[in-house]
């Protein structure tokens, strides 16, 4: 059975995760929450681009109300700073591109369900959690098209992606 790295929230997660984002306005206990619960960590960065999508050219949501919650993209920056933290500050996004040690790793394609933003942050998480477990000691490998690092899925490629091959190479020598 092929492995696929964990870079997507299904819609039931996608809404469990919102509403638990809704009930705590404590942005500390959210972030604690996820780096201890084994879920990715990207996926609070991953969440809030979502939300920030979804708001398009509106300033707040239906389901925030902006007097009560910080601007959907300052959050989504607040989580891509702490990401940057966890990581050891190995791991960065700029642009939309996913940057190792200050080098360039790779810019992902939007999937069906997923803008390429939201996609880097879940793999953002998954690297950031490799660093801060200090967890990189392994070459990058290629595993059922999924790049893995040890037993560590990071991503899988998918149509407009980089090749796995690729990637490993990138990340071997960068790393």
């Amino acid at each position: 059975m092929k492995q696929e790295a964990p870079t997507s929230l299904s819609r039931s997660t996608f809404t469990k995760v919102r509403c638990s984002f809704a009930l705590c306005r404590d942005f500390h206990f959210a972030w604690d929450y996820m780096t201890n619960s084994g879920y990715n960590v990207g996926a609070c960065a991953a969440v809030m681009q979502r939300l920030y999508e979804m708001q398009g050219e509106q300033k707040t949501s239906d389901f925030f109300n902006s007097s009560d919650h910080p601007d959907t993209e300052k959050r989504r920056d607040n989580y891509e700073k702490k990401l940057h933290e966890y990581s050891r500050k190995h791991v960065a996004i700029k642009n939309g591109a996913i940057f190792i040690n200050g080098k360039y790793f790779t810019t992902v394609a939007p999937s069906d369900s997923m803008s390429s933003l939201e996609r880097s942050y879940f793999i953002f998480g998954n690297l950031a959690k490799l660093y801060h477990h200090s967890q990189m000691y392994s070459d990058a490998c290629v595993k059922d098209e999924t790049v893995m690092i040890g037993d560590h899925p990071v991503m899988t490629p998918i149509k407009g992606d980089e090749s796995a091959e690729v990637l490993v190479k990138r990340l071997n020598e960068i790393r």
